[in-house]
């Protein structure tokens, strides 16, 4: 996730509707600032700028460079098993432009993105596919399209995308579930809303596109169907309503071949409300769930037959789960399904195993919420998590015994939440780090045509979560630290021109941990920079590194002199400047000590020359810059809350 952007050299500011201030970011340890921006002047006198997350604002001669969300993220619905051994399914956000995806994933764990939503295509699926009977697969998308309200769309194994029908209220808004494919080769499907009754309705699509419009949903015969449909035995179509149809709880209900609407069974909330999942199984009868109600609270799994006899078979708890989102007909004879939430621990929910007798077995908890599972080929399930992972969901293969046996993280292959300032290397190219991907972070690099690879990447032992840029040796390396890993505390390491990346330091405690911030050249052959916590009193250090690993700590800070360093900045008379987020001890109306600023000649003799007392602000956050006036210039967290 992030975005790198480019924007003029003249662009001097920024309106998205109101006044805006920027506000320096307290970076704590474990914890990703909302906001890290770093300037660099870039290719042909633009700035660039590395956005962790948030709002992209709209300044002048702005351009997007590369987003880190391009890749899908979000997997919000089963994953369908393609005639050719690949899995197929959709993501809700992710892709150019973050509308989501409809994607492909190979047996070896490739993924590859076969659609970017968004626009007249349709945005934000909430559903997966169907193989149809021409070969081709068929889908939904929640929103947009020509109409802003959703899509029904075909697409082709090669990902060929053809927008089908165009939702736009008269004829239904915002499908949320996807279509099923019925006997006659007809799709039908639902939205939640509109219609002429404005309660959503039930369709029918021909594969060419012809929409019929079979129920207008107004309230009084239910509301917001946002579950799929399933034909029966008997050639009748059978779905649920969210609410409404005599019950603010919802209902099932059944159409006829002919046409006839009928409700079947109205929920009361004792035993169910808010039916979200309906399955037609093996023996003809129907199994659902029901997202709340139930005899505790936190919804149920039923039974109807066709002729509307209603069975209560599982009442969800704390301890077994709440709110089930999927079910699943096994190959055992039992149902599979997933909650929501509960389950213990992180609550995240679970996957559980019912018995159509009745009989409830929790097998496990889930690794993200929520999940939605498909029977896999091999055995055993596919499962997706729209969070979990590195927060753009989970793609998961589970025996039947609930054990996880892989797990493959949504993120892009270039890394996510991008860090620090990006690099001009001599070739024209950028370099730059992400904080997290491919588990421990990446380093990056853009070409001059906007081309992002991955350099390298992190994998805890040569270091972890790397939150500060890059540095130029001046001798065919790059230089950087990490806040984590390379033993416990973070590390200095070099990357070479072959991108692999070398350990220098290790840091224990003792001799510094965590830096945050980049280093930066001395001009004697010495990297100098900060560790915001270690030291012989744990309150950071200031170091100087040979490129080959050779450290030497200048500095302890000690609290009075100043705590949790910031970073350096060399001043042109040789010395270097810098701020530190806490220390300085004062007797002022803040509780906690307010930080310094600080000079340090290159032999490590530290000066003093503010402690911040609340009046003159506190906490500065980030590093000094010295403009062309010999002055230096830096920002404060408080006392203002907006700094």
């Amino acid at each position: 996730m992030g975005v790198i952007f480019s924007m003029a050299a003249t662009a001097s500011s920024y309106d998205n509707g109101g006044t805006h201030r920027l506000l320096p970011r307290r970076g704590m340890p474990g914890i990703l600032p909302p906001v890290r921006i770093g300037l660099r002047l870039g290719i042909g006198g633009c700035c660039f700028v590395v956005a962790l997350h948030g709002p992209v604002h709209a300044f002048p001669s702005f351009g997007m460079v590369h987003s880190l969300t391009a890749s899908p993220s979000r997997p919000a619905a089963p994953l369908l098993h393609g005639a050719d051994g690949n899995l197929y399914g959709t993501t809700f956000s992710g892709g150019i432009g973050d509308a989501g995806t409809v994607f492909r994933l190979a047996a070896d764990g490739t993924l590859t993105a076969l659609v970017n939503l968004g626009g007249n295509k349709g945005s934000q699926p909430r559903s997966g596919l169907i193989a149809g009977n021409d070969g081709n697969f068929y889908g939904t998308t929640s929103s947009g399209g020509s109409g802003g309200k959703g899509t029904v769309f075909r697409m082709t194994p090669a990902g060929a995308f053809t927008p089908l029908v165009h939702f736009s209220g008269p004829n239904g808004s915002n499908p949320y579930a996807g279509v099923v494919q019925g006997s006659d080769g007809n799709l039908y499907g639902t939205t939640i809303g509109g219609g002429t009754g404005g309660h959503g309705t039930v369709f029918r699509l021909t594969t060419s596109g012809v929409l019929t419009t079979l129920v207008n949903f107004d309230g009084t015969n239910g509301s917001s169907p946002a579950a799929a449909l399933v034909q029966g035995n008997d050639g009748s179509i059978y779905g649920t309503t969210g609410g409404d149809g005599g019950s603010l709880s919802g209902s099932i209900f059944r159409i006829t071949s002919g046409g006839t609407f009928a409700n079947l069974f109205t929920f009361s909330g004792s035993n169910g409300a808010r039916p979200n999942c309906l399955i037609k199984s093996a023996d003809g009868d129907f199994y659902g769930t029901t997202y709340d109600g139930g005899s505790s609270g936190g919804g149920t799994v039923f039974r109807i037959t066709a002729g509307g006899v209603f069975t209560n078979l599982a009442n969800f708890d704390s301890t077994s789960g709440r709110n089930p989102t999927a079910l699943l007909d096994g190959e055992d004879g039992n149902l599979y399904g997933t909650t929501e939430a509960g389950g213990g621990g992180s609550g995240v929910g679970t996957v559980f195993k019912l018995a159509k007798q009745g009989g409830l077995t929790v097998l496990r908890q889930l690794p993200g919420s929520p999940s939605f599972l498909s029977a896999s080929t091999g055995g055993g399930f596919i499962g997706t998590t729209v969070t979990g992972g590195f927060g753009s969901g989970t793609i998961y293969r589970m025996d039947g015994d609930g054990t996880i046996t892989s797990t493959i993280s949504l993120q892009g292959p270039e890394g996510i939440y991008p860090q620090g300032e990006l690099l001009r290397t001599s070739d024209g190219s950028l370099l730059g780090v992400t904080s997290l991907g491919t588990i421990n972070g990446t380093i990056l690099r853009i070409a001059p045509d906007g081309r992002v690879t991955r350099v390298a990447a992190f994998n805890g032992g040569n270091g972890s979560t790397p939150m500060a840029g890059l540095v130029d040796g001046g001798n065919s390396s790059f230089y950087g630290t990490t806040s984590y890993g390379g033993g416990t505390s973070g590390s200095i390491f070099q990357l070479t021109a072959d991108g692999t990346i070398n350990t220098l330091v290790s840091f224990s405690g003792a001799n510094g941990a965590t830096p945050y911030n980049a280093l930066i050249t001395g001009g004697d052959g010495f990297l100098y920079g900060t560790t915001s916590s270690g030291g012989t009193h744990n309150m950071g250090t200031v170091f100087k590194v040979s490129t080959t690993g050779v450290l030497m700590t200048l500095v302890h800070f000690n609290g009075d002199n100043g705590s949790a360093p910031r970073g350096l900045v060399k001043a042109a008379n040789g010395d270097f400047y810098g701020a530190t987020a806490a220390g300085g001890i004062y007797a002022g109306p803040f509780p906690s000590t307010g930080g310094t600023l600080f000079r340090m000649t290159p032999d490590g003799t530290l000066t003093t020359l503010v402690k911040f007392n609340g009046s003159n602000g506190r906490s500065p956050q980030v590093p000094l810059i010295q403009g062309g006036d010999g002055h230096f210039y830096g920002t404060t967290y408080g006392p203002d809350p907006m700094g």
